[in-house]
């Protein structure tokens, strides 16, 4: 997965044209290209140590996961809400929350 890779770019590429982040201090829509940017520089910021998938769920065209993501600056819970959108499925909202 590329959130254990710190891959920005590949995760990117499963972004809707808009996709909302929701950040400790700033929430904000963005667009695929600025998204991979600010996804970028939280990575930077926050290298990964650890990151475990903890749950799943679905119903209908949405789902989510929740992940913990651990890095040497503490454990942040990752909440990715997508949709399937002709016949592939986007990130249309990453929540990153410090534990």
């Amino acid at each position: 997965m590329a959130v254990k890779k710190s891959d920005a770019k590949t995760l990117s590429t499963t972004f809707n044209d808009n996709i909302e982040i929701i950040l400790p201090h700033k929430t904000a829509v963005y667009s695929r290209k600025q998204a991979e940017m600010v996804i970028k520089d939280f990575f930077e910021k926050n290298e990964v140590t650890e990151f475990q998938l903890i749950h799943q769920g679905k119903k209908d065209k949405a789902s989510f996961a929740i992940a913990n993501y651990f890095s040497k600056n503490g454990k942040f819970r990752f909440t990715f809400l997508t949709k399937i959108k002709g016949g592939k499925i986007y990130i249309h909202q990453i929540r990153i929350e410090k534990q």
